[in-house]
């Protein structure tokens, strides 16, 4: 899905909800594999790999927390040549349903345009694509991963 991110629908966080980016890798990298699919052996890996992408400017790592300082949403932008592509966008399960996915998107949409992006780009599974469209992403292409 793609979209002209000035014509981006802005989402305020929910109430309760801090957005701010994050180095802390550790945190980060738990909570967002807990909501895509990687298995707790596979989160040493995974954060040996977002290490390689820290201190260039390229990369935006936004966390979602509650009061009690818990990530409950994550997004990862990756900005190059005016574009954001956007990873990792995800809650919590007992979290979902409160807008705390917009709003991450939002925020790194806000982000990425203060740094020149003017486009962005993501890959949505079934549970997101209406948070997305509703943002004002549009469907350009369609895959499907096929599994034995």
């Amino acid at each position: 899905m793609t979209l002209a991110i000035g014509e981006a629908a802005d989402v305020p966080p929910p109430a309760g909800l801090d957005i701010t980016e994050t180095t802390d890798l550790d945190a980060f990298v738990a909570a967002y594999a807990r909501v895509s699919g990687i298995s707790a052996d596979g989160v040493a890996a995974t954060i040996e790999r977002e290490k390689a992408f820290t201190g260039d400017g390229t990369v935006i790592r936004l966390a979602g927390r509650l009061d009690d300082g818990g990530i409950v949403g994550t997004t990862v932008a990756w900005l190059s040549q005016g574009l954001v592509t956007l990873y990792f966008v995800g809650t919590q399960p007992e979290q979902r349903r409160r807008g705390i996915g917009a709003a991450l998107t939002s925020a790194a949409l806000r982000l990425a345009a203060e740094r020149g992006a003017r486009t962005a780009a993501l890959t949505s599974s079934p549970i997101g694509e209406s948070v997305y469209r509703n943002l004002g992403f549009r469907p350009v292409g369609e895959f499907r991963l096929l599994t034995f």
